[in-house]
């Protein structure tokens, strides 16, 4: 047998030429291989195997939005039929392919686009045989065997066959859901990740269906975990480097775009024994098949809705009298597809619009505990006020009836939490009951001017709980709050597909969604209720692009090429909309020229016998921007030769990501009881008479044991950068594989495997780590050491500095000083990621018995694990300082950011990319004509 390959590659053609005995060249058709690769050598076949990967470069190279179609012809003895010829033609776009069956009647179509096909037997002598329909799944390989009768070409013979339900050419395991499956199965949210815990050994999370947004399911297979797994869609990854390796969002971490159901032809998701052409992680390959245009126009409207008046309200919300929260949905829109130009050019497109209002999830309901604080006019006190004559008539009468309300129990009694004998910078204030000794309260202006910021609709930011402080937990009550959030989903696609000719068909697919939300409470994901109060809304806009252009080539009757280049973009930001100002209240910002008031959080024990916080403000995770864009190109290559078909490919993937979390700089101060926050700083405990808790806080305060040292002012403190990374990445792949059908009933799947999954490198060298071994080559800092004007130690300045064990990147531009070491590579640990990343494949598929309903199938090998963005992100050097801070009793509300000199430490190591063994048994039985069990 020969192979011809095409005179159109260059490069095929000139290394071929190179190549000497065994290939000869023709002026015209191009060059053959001359049984070059069937000679029995082993270095031959080495050759050959190492010509497929130098050949057809080609990046992680997938067959994720392909399938494929083998059997047998044989005659109606029984005996094999070499020669035969097959043709598979798309019952959707009418694009034929052609296959030869070999001298063991065995033939293979590789790298068929997922559908139903028509199937034509046929060779002098026999009689033309006709499947009208066998249907192609994508990653799988449908087996379809005939026999032939003896007669003349002419007569020909339409036959009804199945294809074999169970998979008997791969050691894969896995699971088909078609288009029927996906569109008419309910789903909450018409997200097809919902369906991927039908699989065998995955295990996925219920999706809760009160929850807001796109509902993407968690799923873990074969004890793996959730951030382990891999998303393609037409044959490419689209897996968001910036993120945490699932399709869940967060904050700043953006998914991947879901296709509706109606844009979908099928999908699989693959669990454990996947080939040496999948990668990237060990957990499982989710691939998902977009619908493409066919030669007759199809379409389809939906609209799909949940409304409140449908639903049931619960029993402790019935039990206390509350409402219904609001939860509406609704999703709606169409999808059609046709001809451009029949047999030639096809094309399809989607379009789904989601709009939730939604009351229950963490972004529409909190809850706070608030202290009893008087209610009316809480009057007005300007900024920076010292004396209580400073504010209006109200606020000098609210002051002294707060003093009374929040001293629990006993108001103004000398054991009183806020009892003090001097201001220490606090405005004291006179109780209502004249008749007890020392009748003076201590209270922080910059709290009391806190709890008189109002809203233009008259509501106070912090609430009072409206209670007798006299009563059960001294007037302190948990609130709840149900406001709904929303949510829109704009989420659009355009296909199309253009057979070029017989043996060159260019497809290409764009899919664009944008998801808006509106939410009345800042907490970090929609599972997580906070102690949030109303009145910091946030806004976040998570779009995703994504393109791809795909050439197929059949070169040869068993040697098809396939080359793609896909691109995607996920641009994310978030903010949040507080109306107040630190300036408003006292409060001295974090950083000049970030004036929004800072996200203030009281702890969750509030000294009265009732559990439960309250937060305010802005908050640092929003305020940002992320950026990402990644670019992938990849080629495969796919040979039959007798019973063995040849797979090679590589794919390059460079990501490039631009975080930018400009509202860090807010601060997020934390005081564990609120007795802390109206005294604007760190207590002590109460003891009798005078005395001091330290130099900067003396006298008898709040009598809070527990905030004294560890949990006053201080909390987090997050101090941020308006300086945005540059991360750069990039991925290289390759592989080569090898499905030997050893005989009718065993088939070998070998495969070898090779990654580099990169490390980040930021762009202009922002990064800078220390090491040990170079801070031993010098002594330790005498005392009085100065460096940038910082004081490190006592004594005379300037004596015993060094800055050695500090390193930076190569690629870093500015000038160093004396000490700091220049890397050799553009990171700050001591080598690049390793090259050396190869990860063997073995697997079979065994029948025991000749057409036995039994296929015994198992695998093993190695598999690697790409780090997600997310995790470089957090475990990487900050551009400057982020110390979380407790209980310092130099900081005070007015100014919460006194912080010791921060003190850097070595920043997280890249050692290697974790290697998992995988090992699998299993086995699947076809049980009546559909069904299977596995």
């Amino acid at each position: 047998m020969t192979t011809r390959v095409a005179d159109d590659i260059p490069l095929v053609k000139f290394l071929l030429s190179k190549t000497g005995s065994g290939i000869r060249h023709k002026k015209k058709g191009g060059v053959v291989l001359r049984d070059f690769c069937n000679r029995k050598s082993g270095a031959r076949l080495l050759l050959c195997v190492g010509l497929s990967i130098i050949l057809v470069p080609s990046l992680m190279a997938q067959t994720a939005g392909t399938g494929a179609l083998t059997g047998r012809v044989t005659d109606s003895s029984g005996a094999v039929v070499p020669g035969a010829m097959v043709t598979a033609t798309s019952l959707d776009t009418g694009q034929s392919r052609t296959a030869t069956t070999s001298e063991d009647g065995t033939y293979k179509l590789s790298l068929l686009p997922p559908g139903n096909y028509r199937v034509r037997f046929e060779i002098a002598g026999f009689k033309v045989v006709e499947v009208p329909s066998a249907k192609v799944n994508v990653t799988e390989t449908a087996v379809l065997d005939r026999a032939l009768e003896v007669g003349v070409q002419s007569d020909a013979v339409r036959v009804e066959a199945e294809i074999e339900t169970i998979q008997t050419a791969s050691s894969a395991l896995g699971t088909v859901a078609t288009a029927a499956t996906v569109t008419e199965l309910p789903l909450s949210t018409r997200n097809y990740t919902n369906l991927l815990a039908m699989s065998t050994g995955a295990n996925a999370s219920v999706q809760d269906a009160s929850l807001i947004g796109k509902g993407t399911t968690l799923i873990a297979v074969n004890g793996g975990g959730t951030a382990q797994n891999t998303f393609l869609q037409d044959g490419v990854v689209i897996n968001n480097w910036f993120s945490f390796n699932t399709g869940v969002e967060g904050v700043s971490v953006g998914g991947f775009a879901i296709p509706n159901p109606d844009a979908i032809a099928e999908f699989k998701i693959q669990t454990s024994s996947y080939d040496a052409g999948y990668g990237r992680n060990p957990g499982a390959n989710v691939n998902v098949v977009t619908k493409s245009g066919t030669n007759t126009f199809h379409g389809s409207a939906f609209e799909f809705f949940r409304n409140t008046v449908l639903n049931a309200n619960n029993w402790f919300r019935n039990y206390q009298g509350l409402p219904k929260p609001v939860l509406n949905s609704n999703q709606y829109g169409g999808a059609f597809g046709g001809p451009i130009k029949k047999d030639r050019l096809f094309f399809f497109g989607s379009y789904q619009e989601t709009g939730q209002k939604n009351g229950l999830t963490g972004y529409g309901a909190a809850s706070a505990t608030a202290p009893p604080i008087p209610t009316g006019n809480r009057g007005k006190c300007p900024p920076g006020w010292t004396t209580l004559s400073q504010c209006d008539s109200a606020g000098q009468a609210f002051v002294p009836a707060l003093a009374a309300a929040i001293s629990p129990q006993a108001p103004c009694n000398r054991t009183g939490n806020l009892n003090n004998t001097t201001s220490n910078g606090g405005i004291q204030v006179q109780c209502p009951n004249g008749t007890v000794t020392d009748p003076l309260f201590n209270i922080n202006p910059v709290a009391i001017s806190l709890l008189q910021l109002q809203f233009a609709d008259g509501r106070y930011l912090v609430p009072s709980s409206g209670f007798d402080p006299s009563g059960p937990n001294a007037g302190y009550a948990l609130q709840n709050y149900s406001i709904p959030a929303i949510f829109k989903d704009h989420n659009g696609m355009g296909n199309f597909d253009y057979l070029i000719n017989a043996k060159h068909t260019l497809a290409g697919r764009y899919q664009y969604e944008r998801d808006p939300l509106k939410a009345p409470f800042p907490v970090q994901n929609a599972l997580q209720q906070g102690n949030f109060v109303p009145g910091n809304p946030i806004i976040t806009i998570k779009s995703n692009h994504s393109a791809l252009l795909r050439l197929t080539s059949i070169l040869s009757s068993n040697f098809v090429n396939e080359v793609h280049a896909a691109y995607q973009r996920y641009p994310i930001t978030n903010d949040i909309l507080t109306p107040f100002k630190n300036s408003q209240v006292g409060i001295t910002n974090l950083r000049s020229g970030t004036d929004y008031l800072s996200g203030i959080t009281i702890g969750s024990s509030s000294g009265a016998g009732i559990s439960g916080g309250m937060s305010m403000g802005g908050q640092y995770q929003y305020g940002g921007t992320v950026i990402t864009n990644q670019y992938q190109f990849g080629e495969q290559v796919s040979w039959t030769h007798g019973k063995h078909t040849l797979r090679s490919g590589f794919e390059f993937v460079r990501v490039q990501d631009t975080p930018n979390n400009y509202g860090s700089p807010v601060g997020n101060p934390t005081f564990s009881r609120w007795a802390d926050l109206f005294i604007g700083r760190a207590g002590c405990a109460a003891f009798a008479g005078t005395g001091t808790c330290s130099a900067t806080n003396p006298g008898n305060t709040n009598g809070a044991t527990g905030s004294s040292i560890t949990g006053g002012v201080g909390g987090t403190i997050t101090t941020g950068t308006s300086i945005p990374y540059g991360w750069r990445i990039t991925d290289l792949d390759a592989f080569v594989q090898d499905d030997f059908k050893l005989n009718s009933r065993l088939t070998l799947n070998l495969g070898l495997r090779w990654e580099y999954d990169g490390w980040a490198t930021e762009k202009n060298g922002y990064f800078s780590n220390i090491w040990p071994s170079l801070i031993n080559t010098v002594p330790n800092p005498g005392s009085g050491c100065v460096i940038n004007g910082v004081s490190i130690g006592a004594g005379a300045a300037g004596t015993g500095c060094s800055l050695a064990g500090f390193v930076v990147p190569a690629n870093y531009k500015g000038s160093l000083p004396d000490g700091i070491y220049r890397n050799t590579i553009n990171h700050v640990v001591r080598h690049h990621a390793p090259w050396n990343d190869f990860a063997p494949r073995v697997g079979f598929a065994w029948q025991p018995r000749a057409n036995s309903r039994w296929v015994l199938r198992g695998g093993g090998g190695f598999f690697y694990e790409m780090i997600p963005g997310n995790n470089t992100g957090n475990n990487g050097t900050p551009l400057t300082g982020s110390p979380v801070i407790t209980g310092l009793t130099t900081a005070s509300l007015a100014n919460p950011w006194q912080t010791a000199p921060v003190i850097p430490g070595p920043a997280g190591s890249y050692g290697f990319t974790p290697r998992w063994i995988n090992l699998t048994t299993g086995a699947n039985s076809g049980i009546a004509q559909q069904p299977v069990a596995e």
